[in-house]
């Protein structure tokens, strides 16, 4: 019972609460609701009412932003209004029709509703202030976009409580008063200066920026219905010049300081003159009024500006990230030079430590940038490299006796001979290093390659294209389609739509798998896949006139329409007239005209023909790949601009006409440094085509002609020796040595004065910067100082080295042929029964067979110990031999050389039946003695 009492009792509290709420809301709806008596009146300056005022009242929200709320026009210049309670901003604005320009200026006042009131908003006579064209800045590639007109000096000034307007343009869009964007009304006869601030997108829209412009430069006071033009280029390219100038003047003082810290720098400042150059051009335009021209005068220096300071932070981190390294090529070539000179190892460490101080101390007199260094580190890496350097290259010579370590005690022994050949022949080897380090000096200090970029124009005669402009992007890197799809919104980016009447978008249809579109004939089974559109923006399209001559009928206008190819129309079995439908839209299309299958082959203005790409799906074996092909005629449609979706066409090319020459090449410039597009710029018979890119800036072209001289000289005073070569190649292939470890001697000595003319040309190369910045010299060539120009400096001179080595490299490969490089018995028998068998490596054709057996037989008659030699029939020969007989431990052997041809190649096998003692040593010795004869023979000693 007592919990039923408390629950009525809770539902009355329940009942009687939300009633409660109910009323406090429906009283704070009445009063929020509450209306009053509002009198607005607009009065001039003499406070006249002005006929046909028009108010514009926007409440002011809780969140302190304005909403619209009420447009009234006030006939007699007053009217009574209802407005809720609340707060407002009221606005006014008056004009006589019969006058030019805007009479009044734009007055506003704020108000708090909460009784009846009266409220009288003052207009003043005005002036007015139109703005016309687009801010360009030399740092952005796009024009800028207006964010705000505001006059400053208005925020101050009141007329009998009313304030006014002093911010104007799209940017202002919260209030909507029914004025031109480019329309600035001013209080006549009070000094006012216009400010606008503009955004700019720079890094192809990566980052924006945003600058302020004084448009009257100073204040100005106008009269009551003057008007003041204003050219937005004028203004702001006029302040880009400045900019422009003082950004050539930094890049100047980097050059300064960074010649000061030691970098060689004349590539960079020859191309101030021509930075300047555009500069002066830029303002002789904007004089002229030519503010395309201007302004891709300045936009080109801009960037060969920022192209010089990218390039001279790049040297100054190459010099911080390379020198070290440099440090220990150096420490290299030293002990190199230390090692090459002197066979004792305290000689070599001590000239190496002495030639390693020599080339230290010129490199930090002589490396750019040295100066931005940090010397003590620089110090200390000199110490490290060298103690390492000289470790590692003496180290093996202790381990040498070592087990384990045979492949380091070949190379030391193979770098031993080479290092006793080069001695021995010190006049030839000193004349070839002097000789490669000037191949290298002359590389370093006359030639570069270097990637560049730049505004690139190449000209020629027009052929049928039309005067004017046309733009599009190159397809180089497409995998996958024809085309790159432009920018429709370039027509305001560029404003051409203010610079011509006429231009037209070519519209494509992008490379797919599927078909675009199914189309049907309605009333027959016919149906067919169609791959490829195209469309034009505008009819009267240049490309047009070629279309036409293929096409009977017309071009599609208006949606609804299309056109098919004759075989199109053939697979559909429709005519002129017919319809069709595309079934994943669901469009009913009516055919206005049947192309000719060859219109396909029509080539547009941007080198590419009419025809679109599709994707082929091509199987075969294991193998899926996707190829780009171009459609067929039955699979091409041409459709009107307006059904451009149902084929999801894109902007492939842009023609604009425009006859004005100057006019052509400027907005064609302007366009292309964007660094977007490829534009070709028609006029007076003539096409230019420009285009933004990276490129190969190559110097020194002559010089590498010298150079490339001087390298055949090496390759001469090497090819001298080829006889003196050819013989001690002989020698060592007798001792055992094959071609692989010959061929590694020579690479050894190509090494070796590799590192040595490498090093010491490449201080050579340095001493030309040097020599020229004291001379005032002046060589357009990029400093080579990072690592990858030293090593290039080793490889130019190993190459150089190696050429040199061509011929006694290939006097190896002469006398013992390159398939046969080990010196082993090809068949070693477990017991005495069967012979060694050993393939003797000489080549040897079929004519020279009978001259090497009588060779062989002669040397063998006088070799001691041969017996019973005589000659066999099919190129056979057979002998035995002794060693050491009536003494103890001879041995002896049953001989049998066997020639023969197998697979087109003359093959020697020496076949040797031992006996005695030591069978293993006596066959390794015969095959000795049959080796080294031979290869005399072929040497022809």
């Amino acid at each position: 019972m007592k919990m039923r009492r408390f629950e009525r009792k809770l539902t009355s509290i329940l009942i009687i609460s939300i009633a409660l709420i109910v009323i406090a809301n429906t009283i704070n709806n009445v009063i929020a609701e509450e209306n009053f008596k509002i009198l607005i009146k607009v009065v001039d300056g003499k406070g006249e009412p002005i006929k046909d005022a028009k108010i514009y009242i926007y409440r002011i929200t809780a969140q302190k932003t304005l909403s619209f709320y009420q447009k009234l026009t006030l006939e007699y210049g007053s009217k009574e209004i209802i407005l809720p309670k609340g707060s407002y901003t009221i606005y006014a604005k008056a004009d006589k029709p019969e006058t030019p320009t805007l009479d009044y200026i734009i007055g506003y006042r704020n108000l708090d509703v909460y009784e009846d009131t009266e409220l009288t908003i003052t207009l003043i006579e005005a002036a007015e202030i139109r703005i016309y064209g687009e801010c360009l800045d030399a740092r952005s590639d796009s024009k800028g976009r207006i964010n705000v007109y505001s006059v400053p000096s208005l925020k101050e000034i009141e007329i009998n409580g009313t304030k006014i307007l002093d911010a104007f343009g799209e940017g202002v869009g919260y209030i909507a008063l029914e004025i031109e964007s480019n329309l600035i009304p001013v209080p006549a006869n009070i000094y006012v200066n216009v400010i606008t601030e503009v955004s700019y997108s720079a890094g192809a829209g990566r980052y924006i920026y945003t600058k302020k412009y004084n448009l009257t430069g100073k204040p100005i006071k106008l009269n009551a219905g003057e008007r003041l033009i204003i050219e937005l280029q004028s203004v702001s390219l006029s302040e880009s010049i400045i900019e422009v100038r003082e950004a050539l003047s930094k890049a100047v003082m980097n050059i300064e300081k960074a010649e000061l810290d030691g970098f060689y720098l004349s590539i960079y400042k020859s191309k101030i003159p021509y930075i300047e150059g555009l500069i002066i051009n830029g303002e002789i335009a904007l004089k002229a009024k030519k503010y395309d021209e201007c302004y891709s005068n300045l936009r080109e220096a801009i960037l060969a500006i920022e192209n010089i300071n990218s390039g001279i932070s790049q040297l100054y981190a190459e010099a911080t990230g390379s020198a070290i390294l440099i440090v220990i090529l150096l420490a290299s070539t030293s002990t190199i030079i230390g090692l090459t000179i002197f066979d004792k190892e305290v000689y070599s460490i001590i000239a190496s430590a002495t030639s390693y101080m020599i080339l230290t101390y010129i490199f930090k007199l002589l490396y750019p940038g040295i100066n931005a260094l940090n010397q003590n580190t620089l110090h200390m890496y000199m110490v490290i490299s060298y103690i390492a350097v000289t470790a590692i290259i003496i180290l093996p010579n202790h381990l040498k006796e070592k087990e384990g370590v045979s492949l380091i005690s070949l190379i030391s022994s193979i770098a031993s001979i080479a290092k006793r050949n080069l001695k021995r022949r010190k006049l030839r080897s000193t004349l070839t290093i002097i000789s490669i380090m000037i191949i290298v000096g002359g590389f370093i200090a006359l030639t570069s390659v270097s990637t560049s970029e730049g505004l690139i124009i190449s000209s020629g005669i027009a052929g049928n294209e039309p005067e004017g402009i046309i733009v599009y992007r190159k397809v180089d890197e497409l995998k996958y389609s024809k085309f790159s799809a432009i920018s429709e919104g370039m027509i305001e980016a560029y404003s051409i739509n203010l610079k011509s009447n006429e231009y037209s978008f070519k519209l494509e249809s992008q490379a797919k798998l599927s078909p675009l579109e199914i189309a049907i004939n309605p009333y027959t089974p016919q149906k067919l896949s169609i791959y490829g559109a195209i469309a034009f923006t505008n009819p009267s399209d240049p490309i047009m006139g070629e279309i036409l001559k293929m096409l009977n009928g017309r071009l599609p206008s208006k949606s609804g329409e299309i056109a098919l190819t004759m075989e199109a129309a053939r697979i559909l079995n429709v005519n002129i007239g017919g319809k069709i439908i595309l079934i994943n839209s669901g469009k009913t299309m009516t055919v206005t005209g049947i192309l000719n299958n060859e219109f396909k082959s029509i080539v547009d203005y941007d080198d590419r023909t009419l025809t679109p790409g599709k994707l082929v799906m091509i199987t075969g074996g294991e193998e899926v790949r996707i190829e780009l092909m171009d459609c067929e005629p039955s699979e091409i449609v041409i459709v009107s601009a307006e059904d451009a979706k149902i084929f999801t066409l894109l902007p492939a090319r842009l023609y604009v006409k425009i006859t004005d020459g100057e006019e052509v090449i400027a907005l064609s410039k302007r366009i292309a440094l964007s660094g977007d597009y490829t534009v070709k710029a028609i006029t007076s018979g003539k096409v230019y085509i420009m285009q933004y890119k990276s490129y190969m800036d190559i110097r020194g072209v002559e010089a590498m002609l010298t150079l490339a001289i001087s390298i055949s000289n090496v390759g001469i005073v090497m090819l001298a020796s080829v006889y003196e070569r050819r013989n001690e190649v002989t020698i060592l292939s007798a001792i055992g040595l094959n071609p692989s470890h010959i061929t590694t001697i020579f690479a050894f000595e190509a090494t070796i004065m590799g590192l040595i003319a490498g090093g010491l040309g490449y201080m050579i190369g340095l001493s030309f910067y040097k020599l020229s910045q004291i001379l005032n010299l002046t060589i357009e060539v990029y400093p080579k100082i990072s690592l990858n120009w030293a090593i290039a400096t080793i490889i130019v001179a190993g190459v150089t080295a190696i050429l040199g080595s061509i011929p006694a490299l290939k006097s190896s490969i002469i006398v013992t042929p390159s398939k046969l490089m080990k010196w082993k018995a090809d068949y070693k028998p477990e017991g005495h029964e069967k012979p060694w068998e050993f393939m003797i490596p000489v080549r040897v054709s079929e004519q020279e067979v009978e001259s090497m057996i009588e060779y062989t037989m002669r040397k063998l008659r006088e070799t001691p110990g041969v017996e019973r030699l005589r000659r066999e029939e099919n190129w056979n020969i057979k002998f035995s031999y002794r060693i050491g007989q009536g003494t103890i431990g001879s041995s002896g052997s049953i001989n049998h050389i066997k020639i023969y041809v197998e697979e087109g190649e003359v093959k020697v096998k020496l076949m040797v039946q031992p006996y005695g003692e030591n069978i293993e040593k006596h066959a390794y010795e015969v095959a000795r003695l049959i080796r080294e004869i031979m290869i005399r023979w072929r040497s022809g000693i």
